[in-house]
């Protein structure tokens, strides 16, 4: 950009009394200010979006984390579940045979009873 600010703050040469080079330089110093405005308008572009970027990259850091941390939390529940589940099985398995357990005791009660009398 130094460049830019250089070239068209220079002074054009003093001793020239030829209107011609007097008007080419003056043009030649239009066009030198016109590059130097897009290249500063480029320059601006660029650096806006090199600040987006670092601030989606960022973002994206954050949400990457968060869906990290989701996914463990997700895990760790699904096992939970799965020793509920397991759990909750082996009670109902248990309870089952209990209760096989305490019919044939009671059908020989019954047994007992009815040839009792």
């Amino acid at each position: 950009m130094d460049e830019c600010s250089a070239s068209v703050d220079s002074p054009i040469d003093a001793g020239a009394s030829n209107t011609a080079t007097s008007t080419a330089s003056s043009s030649q110093n239009g066009t030198i200010t016109e590059e130097c405005t897009q290249l500063q308008s480029l320059y601006d572009k660029y650096n806006t979006q090199q600040k987006e970027i670092e601030r989606l990259e960022e973002q994206n850091s954050e949400y990457r984390e968060k869906l990290l941390k989701t996914i463990r939390e997700r895990d760790l529940n699904d096992e939970l579940l799965r020793n509920v589940r397991d759990a909750h099985k082996k009670e109902v398995t248990e309870f089952e045979k209990r209760i096989r357990d305490y019919e044939i005791q009671l059908k020989a009660v019954q047994v007992r009873l009815i040839l009792f009398f």
